[in-house]
């Protein structure tokens, strides 16, 4: 991400502790990524998440908050995302931006 062309406008929380983390985060306008404990910090913080469920159970992580709007892999419900779906390629642009935009808008 960072050596790509929106890189410029991306820094890595790489050498941070996550407490000093917590401040950028609440500043964002919308968390898009993987389930990690990014989305649940974020979610915490109180912002719109959109969460992709490449390969854990949206049922276990993702439905406690109505912060969390979740993208499953195409071919796979909410209900049959499992630990290991292997489904990062089965993520659809499409959905993603289009939820991107409707939180955005």
């Amino acid at each position: 991400m960072l050596k790509s062309k929106i890189g410029s406008n991306c820094f890595s929380f790489h050498n941070l502790k996550i407490k000093d983390t917590l401040s950028l985060i609440k500043n964002c306008d919308l968390y898009v990524g993987n389930d990690t404990g990014w989305l649940h910090i974020s979610s915490a913080l109180g912002l719109n998440c959109i969460a992709l469920f490449m390969d854990s159970p949206v049922n276990a992580y993702g439905k406690y908050s109505n912060k969390i709007s979740v993208v499953v892999p195409e071919g796979e419900t909410e209900e049959s995302t499992v630990h290991n779906t292997y489904g990062k390629d089965k993520i659809s642009f499409d959905e993603v931006y289009n939820k991107v935009f409707k939180f955005l808008n």
